[in-house]
């Protein structure tokens, strides 16, 4: 079996393809949101479709026969490279446009992201607040039971049994439902997703980018919400408010769409570069030896010169 070789050429021109259609996949995917299937198959199309033609105008140019066809089927390749190049820089520079935006991205979702982060010291404050507002209440309960015996009653203590007791028990119950069981592990796993979710965004990890916008707000309104349906626990003749907290995310899906702005002058050269590499197999490839000249090929007749024989009156075709 014979070795296939490839040229330094085509290596480039794959690998520029390569990182072409990456571009227009993340370009797409950040305008889907996270659309991976979605935004790699359009992208795989585009890297397939740039390369097929730039390959086969350069396989084309090598013609050793059917010359005309070949021209004619040549020059369709590079047009139809072309309407491809213009079509796919819009998902390529979506990227750059976007990425260009992240300072601004990243100060709007770290914000929202720390203000998540505080969710929990706050809920800890409140519930230890209540727990130590309740426990000097029962004391004072306990204090003043000769004077009040009704009261003590109505707060569920019991005559014959340690008050001190009676209020540890009161007060592990109302800690327990403040807390449930697993409220630290959850806790400590929900801070160490935002801190990690906070490092994507500092760092600018275009696929994780997206994960923490997409799930930072839910996530953090959905623990908020299991923080308040805890504080709803009420201990016998408690009196309190339920939890609060302000918990606000921007929405900046917008800046991930795209818009009117599609270009940066940055991406314009990363793309035309791209475009040269992979048609350098086409530009450094020489024409078959036995090729006779475009304007030949063009027009087959442009070579034929007629003269006439003075003796013989016969026309020559040269």
């Amino acid at each position: 079996m014979e070795n296939i070789k490839i040229s330094l050429g085509v290596v480039l021109a794959i690998l520029a393809a390569v990182g072409f259609g990456f571009f227009c996949f993340l370009g797409f995917y950040f305008d889907s949101l996270g659309d991976i299937e979605i935004s790699l198959i359009v992208a795989i199309i585009f890297l397939v479709l740039l390369l097929a033609f730039a390959l086969s105008a350069k396989k084309l140019k090598q013609a050793s026969r059917n010359f005309r066809t070949c021209i004619m089927l040549e020059w369709t390749c590079l047009a139809l490279f072309a309407f491809i190049a213009v079509a796919a820089i819009y998902p390529f520079s979506h990227f750059f446009v976007v990425s260009a935006q992240k300072d601004e991205i990243q100060k709007k979702v770290v914000a929202g992201i720390e203000q998540a982060e505080n969710m929990f010291a706050e809920y800890e404050n409140y519930a230890n607040t209540r727990v130590d507002m309740y426990s000097r209440i029962l004391q004072s309960v306990v204090a003043g039971r000769r004077v009040n015996p009704t009261e003590y009653r109505a707060y569920g203590f019991e005559s014959g049994i340690d008050d001190n007791i009676q209020i540890e028990n009161k007060i592990f119950t109302i800690r327990n439902m403040l807390f449930s069981s697993n409220y630290e592990i959850e806790a400590q796993e929900n801070t160490q997703w935002l801190a990690h979710a906070k490092n994507t965004m500092t760092s600018w990890k275009p696929i994780g980018v997206i994960m923490v916008v997409n799930l930072s707000e839910t996530y953090s309104n959905q623990w908020l919400s299991e923080l308040i349906q805890h504080s709803e626990y009420r201990q016998l003749r408690e009196t309190a408010v339920d939890f609060s907290y302000d918990l606000f995310f921007e929405d900046i899906t917008q800046k991930f769409e795209f818009s009117n702005e599609m270009f940066t002058a940055f991406s314009i050269v990363c793309a035309i570069a791209a475009y040269l590499l992979m048609l350098l197999p086409y530009f450094v490839t020489k024409r078959h030896t036995r090729f006779p000249g475009l304007k030949m090929v063009l027009n087959p007749n442009s070579g034929r010169i007629n003269r006439s024989d003075g003796d013989s009156g016969r026309n020559i075709v040269v």
